[in-house]
């Protein structure tokens, strides 16, 4: 109960922000907060889905490769949380720093963002995990900044160019 009001605080103190003509940097932690909310929800849910999984796993598989082929797609989503936690941490040093030219920093972080993301929502539906809202939410704040992730910024799952919004 407590997170939800708390997330959809977040959610309106963005749309006070953008609509009180924020600044772009102030813009652009309000997309990083959101972010970081849906990212910090989803590593909560999956670390328990993860583990009920490895267990079951392990009891199922005879040999390390079967072990190794069950886990895949969850192996694939703990890298993808691992990389936007990573992601986001340098792009708020970036936004901290906008005006020594850190803006240019964020773009190239926000679109790496962006595309781990994206690779973290196809990591739940390949799960057959429901998406939450917050992860909706974080994916509709940083839509606006996909863009191609610069491939020394990238994660390995996320080198290839977030799709463009229309």
């Amino acid at each position: 109960m407590f997170y939800g009001l708390m997330s959809r605080s977040t959610i309106l103190l963005g749309l006070v922000l953008t609509a009180c003509s924020a600044t772009p940097p102030q813009v652009a932690h309000t997309a990083l907060d959101l972010t970081s909310i849906g990212v910090d929800h989803v590593d909560s849910i999956s670390a328990d889905v993860y583990t009920a999984h490895a267990r079951v796993a392990l009891a199922a598989a005879s040999t390390l490769p079967e072990y190794t082929s069950a886990m895949v797609p969850y192996d694939t989503l703990e890298s993808a949380l691992v990389s936007t936690h990573s992601l986001l941490l340098a792009a708020d040093e970036a936004i901290n720093a906008w005006d020594a030219g850190g803006h240019a920093q964020w773009l190239a972080l926000a679109a790496c963002i962006f595309a781990s993301l994206s690779n973290i929502e196809d990591s739940l539906q390949t799960m057959g995990v429901t998406l939450p809202p917050e992860l909706t939410v974080a994916i509709s704040a940083m839509v606006a900044f996909a863009g191609t992730c610069p491939p020394a910024l990238a994660a390995p799952s996320s080198t290839s160019a977030a799709p463009s919004p229309t």
